[in-house]
């Protein structure tokens, strides 16, 4: 699987660029990358390798180093490091002010930071249950495929008040994180699940796949459902 295919929008003086750890297949990168490249906010993607202890990967010692969880994303913003996706979201958004995607007003806010919890016990799972096994053995994980009915059943029952997104009318951090696993299952790119008896959940997705840069970001998943494609041919 080739790495790298995001292009960076960099800043005059680089040493001063927000740089973003991880590889744009990762689902959690491409929702900090795609929430970075809307806003305009200039950075770059630095290709490490999940779980690998050769250099330029996230065992490594250099990497361990800065980075102790070994996890992407992760970002040096002028020396401030940071990990963990839904953690370096919250901060972007404070430090840039995307009130947008991230809202002021505490009642608003404290739904989209729901999703974000709610996402690592649930869409999360998607991807450890049904995508991992396949695509990392060396984690020896056991694919459930228990999992997709409880999750998107859920997601399904979320989307029932009518509104476009997650928590309204307008798009959040809560979308881009959630959209990174459920997009992802999705049959034009690993084909993961069934989607047909959640209508909700199509137009959500459609909604999303509406938004700036999708294409441009979701690039690396069409490359992604290739490999995997061919990954679960050979078990």
């Amino acid at each position: 699987l080739q790495v790298g295919s995001h292009d960076t929008y960099v800043a005059q003086d680089s040493k001063m660029t927000l740089k973003v750890y991880g590889v744009p297949q990762s689902q959690p990168v491409r929702s900090v990358l795609w929430a970075l490249t809307i806003h305009g906010v200039p950075h770059e993607l630095v290709i490490v390798r999940p779980g690998s202890k050769k250099v330029g990967g996230t065992r490594h010692p250099d990497f361990l180093a800065k980075f102790p969880t070994a996890t992407v994303p992760a970002i040096d913003d002028d020396g401030f490091l940071l990990a963990e996706c839904t953690a370096i979201l919250r901060y972007l958004a404070a430090k840039h002010h995307w009130s947008g995607y991230y809202p002021t007003d505490l009642k608003a806010r404290a739904q989209v930071d729901f999703f974000l919890a709610w996402h690592h016990r649930n869409s999360r799972e998607l991807t450890i249950a049904l995508f991992a096994p396949v695509a990392r053995p060396d984690l020896n994980l056991k694919k459930n495929t228990t999992i997709a009915p409880r999750v998107l059943g859920s997601l399904e029952g979320m989307l029932g008040g009518g509104s476009r997104f997650l928590t309204g009318d307008t798009p959040t951090l809560a979308d881009l994180v959630v959209y990174g696993d459920v997009g992802q299952c999705q049959d034009k790119y690993c084909g993961l699940a069934d989607f047909a008896p959640y209508p909700r959940i199509r137009q959500w997705l459609t909604q999303m796949e509406s938004l700036p840069q999708h294409q441009e970001v979701h690039i690396p998943v069409v490359q992604l459902g290739a490999f995997f494609r061919k990954a679960q041919a050979k078990l």
